[in-house]
């Protein structure tokens, strides 16, 4: 986790290295349980495809999916609030409309993960700026269409 957060305050603060540090992280995350697990893929991920440093490229899709997977067989609500917003920040950032619909459906998710007190309410906010943002992009596209 500490070499996931130092990379993230890397790429913040214009630094050289945060690649590496999310990949040395990545490589130890996949050992460990659940919870350490999604919280370095949120930080990089789900932080790094929010913030425009990273693709969410098929790896990333990849590596976050195998997360959910470990925390969807875990208990750990907290763990699978944070793997299934990494998984939707991911997708509302893909090309394809269909993932990207996706996306907002796993952000969904969380939204009432956090209304019914399994994961934070302070995500709220950031779910619904997402989701905004994605619909008025999708809205703009369809009115491009209709004008032609």
């Amino acid at each position: 986790m500490a070499l996931a957060t130092r990379g993230t305050a890397l790429w913040a603060l214009g630094g050289a290295g945060w690649r590496d540090d999310y990949d040395r992280a990545l490589a130890m995350a996949r050992g460990a349980d659940p919870m350490s697990h999604a919280l370095v893929i949120t930080y990089a991920y789900g932080f790094a495809i929010a913030g425009g440093v990273l693709l969410a490229d098929d790896a990333a899709l990849h590596d976050i999916e195998e997360a959910l997977e470990l925390t969807e067989r875990s208990s750990e609500d907290f763990a699978l609030g944070l793997a299934r917003w990494a998984l939707g920040i991911a997708l509302v950032h893909r090309e394809s409309a269909a993932e990207r619909e996706r996306g907002l459906a796993v952000l969904g998710q969380v939204r009432d993960m956090s209304l019914n007190g399994g994961f934070y309410l302070f995500i709220l906010p950031v779910i619904d700026v997402w989701a905004a943002r994605k619909r008025a992009r999708l809205s703009r596209k369809m009115s491009k269409i209709a004008s032609f």
